[in-house]
């Protein structure tokens, strides 16, 4: 793997001991073949082959051959092959991978900058609302009758609550992502849940 070497798959097949993992690093490494039927530490059992691509070595690929076994020129070549093989496939699916990543941050980037957008809108009209009806208050004439001033301050009061739960959303959705708020699933009713979110929006909707 990038950045160092983790034995896969590890159920199964028996743990690498000191010697032959410290074999499999420097292959790694070195980018050379080392272990049994080579000069680099030929006393082990497991002959260890990099796993080169154009982009480097991703990894190393071991086998443990049986005693007695000759492994001449023909075993290597194939085994040369089936590595690069391998390799190859490894790399393509690293790409892939890395593909994929690209993709979500691009999606990711541009559900922030939607978010940004709908907030800013969001925002916007509440401001709206308690800048018209602060600046109609400080007229003295309006501010006389207590019928518009009472209308004017239901107004403000009615705009900061829509302030004070855009912000609360907000902070739930900072919570939400580091992790400080974990969901419970509960099963509901569709109709429960569609009532609910009309009751809250009950008073945006007096209009529709």
């Amino acid at each position: 793997s990038e950045g160092g070497l983790k034995p896969e798959p590890e159920n199964g097949w028996a743990a690498l001991d000191e010697k032959a993992l410290s074999a499999a690093e420097f292959c790694f490494s070195s980018g050379q073949s080392t272990g049994k039927h080579t000069s680099t530490l030929p006393l082990i059992q497991w002959h260890f082959v990099p796993m080169e691509t154009p982009k480097g070595t991703k990894g190393v690929i071991g086998l443990r051959t049986a005693e007695g076994l000759a492994f001449g020129d023909d075993l290597e070549a194939l085994l040369s092959i089936m590595t690069r093989t391998i390799s190859l496939a490894v790399e393509r699916e690293i790409l892939s991978q890395r593909n994929t990543a690209n993709a979500l941050a691009l999606e990711s980037e541009r559900m922030g900058k939607l978010l940004l957008d709908s907030v800013s809108h969001e925002l916007r009209t509440p401001l709206t609302v308690i800048l018209g009806a602060g600046s109609a208050l400080q007229d003295r004439e309006m501010a006389k009758d207590a019928g518009v001033r009472t209308a004017l301050l239901a107004e403000i009061m009615d705009a900061a609550g829509r302030l004070n739960g855009i912000v609360e959303n907000l902070l739930s959705m900072s919570r939400l992502e580091a992790g400080a708020i974990h969901l419970d699933p509960i099963e509901v009713e569709p109709q429960d849940l569609v009532a609910s979110a009309l009751a809250a929006a009950k008073a945006e909707l007096a209009g529709h």
